[in-house]
């Protein structure tokens, strides 16, 4: 038993849009349960109504319904199958997710809980004490989504990892923005301008640190030519 739980949470973590129906599933001891395919596109990345219901398997001349009453037998019917009727499968990397190629398309089989979502969408987690809130939930959804994906599979780090970087880089951007947008408005108050190139050329011949006349240059301001020191 213990085994079969740790299969699913594999399962789970191969499939992050269908983690939530999963486990839904699971409490909820769900008899509902189906095999899935589609086409070159990563289990990592897959969204909800990117596969298709495989209605029946044929093995021989016999035809089996794909719709069964538990996942375990779900998933043994999609293992028994494949290994019987296709050729260079492997399930390495994702526990309970066939994959093959077929056409020069890369086919993949699994089975999921027949109630699931419809949309895709990542939630970001949240979590609150009784004074404040720590954090908001965020859905995460289409180029975006996939984007984060992408970057998650190459750089092996999580989502949250991926949020946390593109916000300090936000930040860095808006930070710039501001600051120019700050100068902007100074340069369009034409005495306060005046002032600061005045307090600019008093600090021209600060100390330079060191360096030779030659090696030091002058911040070069708007409308002004550059200035070495000491020249």
């Amino acid at each position: 038993m213990a085994e079969f739980k740790q299969q699913t949470l594999l399962l789970s973590e191969s499939l992050p849009d269908f983690t939530a129906a999963i486990k839904a599933a699971d409490r909820k001891n769900s008899g509902d349960w189906e095999i899935v395919r589609w086409e070159d596109i990563h289990p990592h990345l897959l969204m909800p109504k990117q596969e298709r219901v495989v209605e029946h398997l044929e093995e021989g001349e016999e035809t089996f319904t794909a719709r069964f009453t538990s996942r375990t037998q779900a998933l043994r019917a999609s293992s028994a199958w494949v290994r019987t009727s296709v050729k260079g499968y492997s399930e390495s990397g994702h526990w309970g997710v066939w994959r093959w190629n077929d056409g020069g398309h890369t086919i993949y089989q699994t089975a999921l809980p027949v109630h699931r979502p419809v949309a895709g969408t990542t939630t970001i987690g949240s979590r609150s004490t009784s004074n404040q809130l720590d954090s908001e939930l965020v859905s995460v959804r289409g180029r975006t989504l996939r984007e984060a994906r992408k970057i998650m599979l190459e750089d092996q780090v999580s989502l949250e990892d991926v949020v946390a970087r593109a916000m300090r880089e936000y930040q860095r951007v808006r930070f710039f923005e501001k600051m120019d947008r700050a100068y902007l408005k100074l340069q369009s108050d034409h005495e306060a301008w005046a002032e600061e190139l005045s307090e600019r050329r008093q600090t021209e011949g600060t100390l330079t640190d060191d360096l030779e006349p030659d090696e030091f240059v002058a911040p070069v301001t708007s409308g002004e030519e550059q200035r070495v020191a000491g020249g």
